[in-house]
């Protein structure tokens, strides 16, 4: 899947989260129940491979199932969040999630910038000046 198979998702995910009316466990509940089919295979696919690392060591299965809240908690928050905001701002908010991973993993954590990475932080930021320009137009006319 390509990044803007990804970014289609990520919009599809925002919409559904906002339109479908079931409270924010709820609808956690039900992702996880979805996605729960797909984790059990690759887990036991990395077991028949000798890769599972999930139980080999005691630190390290507690840290990935502490993960997991650490996970939930903000998935809980976005889509209590989602439902009290415009569908618009959910879509710049999720276009800005790149742009502040990439300040993240430049400045925070000092990774190497290739020239791939930033054509596509371009392309991203391109599109955020068109979604901000339009945004911008259609208040002046309203």
């Amino acid at each position: 899947m390509g990044v803007a198979g990804a970014r289609l998702h990520l919009r599809d995910y925002g919409f559904l989260r906002k339109t479908v009316i079931v409270g924010a466990a709820t609808g956690l509940l039900v992702e996880a129940a979805v996605l729960l089919p797909v984790a059990v295979a690759y887990l036991g696919w990395c077991g028949l491979n000798g890769t599972l690392e999930l139980g080999d060591n005691f630190e390290m299965t507690v840290l990935i199932a502490a993960f997991g809240v650490v996970t939930a908690v903000p998935l809980i928050l976005f889509a209590l969040g989602g439902q009290g905001l415009p569908l618009s701002t959910i879509g710049i908010l999720q276009y800005l999630a790149p742009s502040l991973h990439f300040a993240l993993a430049i400045f925070v954590f000092n990774e190497p910038l290739d020239p791939m990475r930033l054509v596509s932080f371009a392309l991203i930021w391109a599109s955020l000046i068109v979604f901000t320009r339009d945004l911008l137009r259609r208040r002046a006319h309203a």
